[in-house]
């Protein structure tokens, strides 16, 4: 990193905190329409049974991935935000492998722009590089606050270029894997 300035930091830390931001915070509102299937996934991926608590863990859960996805979008509380998604990330990573070692065909549940496909290997890792990338940004300088950017032009430009260039790439994500949806159903 020697030949990286601190503006170049800043801007890295802003698309990576955009790009996890957007991905958590479309999972936990894709939850909210489906908190039943939410459930059903988290008493299949789990030794949970009691209905009343895989009730309160799937809103924490669901809680976690907005509130967080919302505050790295923000740049607000964005570190204590990355960690919390990092253990997160982590659980769920742990789970699909102890469940791709008893070769388990659930699917990963993940909603929003990860869709719901069959557990693979490809989710932890994707996972990985999402913890590689909030692990980044923990350690990186200190980035504004969004409402900062408003105040100066030049950031208010990084932060929608930032903005227009994450929702292309989840739509793109998204729509790829719509696409090989319906070309496996066929």
């Amino acid at each position: 990193m020697a030949g990286w300035s601190s503006v170049d930091l800043m801007e890295l830390t802003l698309f990576i905190n955009l790009l996890v931001g957007h991905i958590f915070l479309s999972t936990g509102i894709s939850k909210c329409f489906h908190l039943i299937e939410f459930e059903e996934g988290i008493s299949q991926f789990t030794p949970l049974r009691h209905p009343k608590f895989i009730w309160f863990i799937s809103r924490v859960i669901v809680a976690m991935e907005i509130s967080c996805g919302g505050l790295l979008i923000c740049s607000f509380y964005y570190k204590t935000a990355a960690i919390l998604l990092m253990v997160l990330l982590a659980v769920f990573s742990i789970l699909i492998l102890f469940h791709l070692s008893k070769k388990t065909n659930l699917t990963c549940h993940c909603g929003g722009v990860l869709g719901n496909e069959v557990i693979h290997i490809g989710i932890p890792i994707r996972n990985l590089l999402m913890m590689a990338g909030l692990l980044f940004a923990i350690g990186a300088p200190e980035i504004p606050f969004v409402l900062q950017f408003l105040s100066q032009a030049e950031y208010l430009k990084v932060w929608l270029l930032a903005e227009l260039l994450v929702l292309c790439l989840l739509g793109t994500y998204y729509f790829r894997l719509k696409l090989n949806a319906l070309t496996e159903s066929r």
